[in-house]
């Protein structure tokens, strides 16, 4: 059966985006920075990593860490892979993981595209350890919709 969290969405290019620079790359710089003050433990899983750019930002920031990502779009991971990152191909729904051992999962602008948010809620949990850290991250939609009128990204605003 086919995994339908992003199958029908186009890829983002969330590289490419990032690149331009300007008050697009500004804030997903903040945002990063700011969730980053959320981690714990020493094993961090990045779900849904799509392209790695926060997940690139995480192994520069936690050296020594063990730090992972799993995206569910093939092209995604070949991106990641293609970059050198940790990621591995799989879904927020089964996640390719043991039960109780990740310390820290970051889950952003995930949620807010998923068919079915409470099962992968529980598939979060699971892979969490005892006391273990998730942190969910989501855009706001009035204060997405103007970031991305104000940056020229008319597509993206619609």
């Amino acid at each position: 059966m086919p995994d339908t969290e992003f199958e029908s969405e186009a890829a983002i290019r969330q590289r490419s985006q990032y690149a331009r620079g300007g008050i697009g790359t500004k804030y997903w710089d903040i945002r990063d920075a700011t969730t980053f003050q959320w981690i714990t433990g020493d094993r961090i899983l990045d779900v849904g990593c799509g392209e790695g750019i926060t997940l690139e930002k995480l192994c520069s920031a936690f050296p020594g860490r063990s730090i992972e990502g799993v995206d569910v779009n093939p092209e995604n991971v070949a991106v990641c892979r293609k970059e050198g990152l940790p990621v591995r191909q799989g879904s927020v729904y089964e996640l390719p993981y043991a039960d109780n051992t990740v310390d820290t999962c970051i889950f952003m602008e995930v949620i807010e595209h998923l068919d079915k948010p409470a099962h992968a809620l529980a598939e979060l949990k699971r892979v969490l350890r005892p006391r273990g850290r998730l942190v969910i991250v989501f855009p706001y939609d009035t204060h997405m919709w103007l970031t991305r009128i104000l940056c020229l990204y008319w597509r993206e605003a619609r």
